[in-house]
């Protein structure tokens, strides 16, 4: 399966890579670069007694879940030691 692959691609120069991004940010639209900010972890559970329609997350473009069996819980990631 694809997922299963390792992907061999060329490392790029970062700093390059920045200032190339910085000449295009101006074509992003307000939720073009929403998409940009780190969000909360979310995790699933699984529950057949929960049969409620889960809203699209993008409207228009996916449908919503009807009689979906999960919820989404806000899931705080343990902090790393160094």
């Amino acid at each position: 399966m694809e997922w299963e692959a390792v992907v061999k691609i060329p490392f790029i120069e970062e700093n390059s890579f920045l200032v190339a991004m910085r000449t295009k940010e101006n074509l992003l639209g307000p939720e073009e670069r929403s998409w940009s900010n780190i969000g909360v972890t979310l995790k699933f559970y699984y529950n057949l007694n929960i049969d409620e329609m889960d809203p699209s997350s993008v409207p228009g473009v996916f449908l919503e879940v009807v009689l979906c069996h999960c919820m989404a819980n806000v899931f705080g990631l343990p902090a790393l030691e160094e």
